[in-house]
């Protein structure tokens, strides 16, 4: 089955020529079609192998089940430290199937509306909402 890449607003295509030429320097994405029975640290784990120390935030929406377990909703917001850290993640993820998953949907990587790490605090830091789970991460 051939990828049909899903229309985006042009604010949220991510044009890797902006990003290597400096002109865009937006530095959180947002990736969708996690499989939803994939953990926060699994997660990270595939990002960590990847971009490990290029990030410093991982938010994961969660919510509760009828057996009073957790899933993810699907998707996640990762805020890169540098926006040139972009244009790799995008090029290896973007339109791939989440590991050895054949019958998975492709993963969809564009920019965030909600930009930088204070942004993400505000809002999808709280519990109030639905369980999240933010994690800065530090600079290795």
């Amino acid at each position: 089955m051939e990828y049909r890449e899903r229309a985006l607003e042009k604010s949220q295509r991510i044009e890797l020529e902006a990003v290597s030429s400096g002109h865009d320097r937006r530095t959180t994405v947002m990736v969708r079609n996690i499989p939803t029975d994939l953990s926060r640290a699994e997660c990270t784990e595939m990002f960590d192998n990847l971009v490990l120390g290029q990030y410093n935030c991982f938010v994961l929406p969660v919510e509760s089940t009828a057996t009073g377990a957790y899933k993810n909703l699907g998707w996640g917001l990762i805020n890169f430290i540098d926006p040139q850290n972009i244009s790799p993640f995008f090029r290896t993820l973007h339109g791939q199937t989440w590991g050895r998953r054949p019958d998975a949907d492709p993963l969809e990587v564009m920019y965030a509306k909600d930009q930088g790490v204070r942004e993400l605090m505000r809002n999808w830091g709280g519990l109030e909402r639905r369980p999240q789970v933010v994690s800065p991460r530090s600079r290795v």
